[in-house]
């Protein structure tokens, strides 16, 4: 079984789909809006037909963002765009969190935002955790626990191979 990286990394919002009033079938979401304040900005945004998007909010909607179908088989391809969005914007636009490794990246976080959980690829699992281990061990790990390992207090998750090896995504949320 396939574990949703995506879901355990970041905060999943379910919007319920509606019905439609003149044919009666269930109508997916496809765009909503949410009200968000100028000092929470950059903000990130998948579109439609896949990939992410840096954006800003709209004065009268506030901050647009779609949906798009992604099954659980698809998640690594995703999370591959949106490592590489996330990098190159950073780079373009001179973000000061980016870090060559994940030990200068845990040391180098926002004290008022500490990292909880953390994506690795599973080569770079396999050494934080053992070279003995399999992607199906982490799987079922992380369906125990949670996740494969902690470390300083950030909860592991293997990206498969999602992500290069040595690379990481930090969040800040928890689940």
């Amino acid at each position: 079984m396939k574990l949703s990286i995506l879901e355990r990394l970041l905060v999943a919002e379910r919007v319920r789909p509606k019905v439609s009033v003149g044919t009666g079938a269930i109508v997916p979401p496809i765009v909503t809006a949410r009200q968000v304040s100028p000092d929470e900005a950059p903000f990130m945004a998948n579109k439609v037909k896949g990939g992410f998007t840096l954006t800003r909010p709209n004065n009268h909607y506030g901050l647009l963002q779609a949906y798009t179908g992604c099954p659980v088989e698809m998640e690594d391809v995703m999370f591959q765009h949106l490592y590489r969005t996330l990098w190159l914007e950073g780079g373009l636009h001179g973000w000061n969190n980016r870090f060559p490794t994940l030990d200068a990246a845990l040391a180098g976080m926002d004290p008022g935002l500490p990292p909880k959980v953390a994506a690795v690829s599973f080569e770079t699992l396999r050494e934080i955790a053992g070279n003995d281990l399999t992607e199906e061990e982490a799987e079922r790990v992380t369906l125990a626990k949670g996740c494969v390992v902690e470390v300083h207090g950030v909860r592991i998750l293997s990206a498969r191979g999602a992500l290069p090896k040595g690379s990481a995504i930090l969040a800040t949320t928890t689940w």
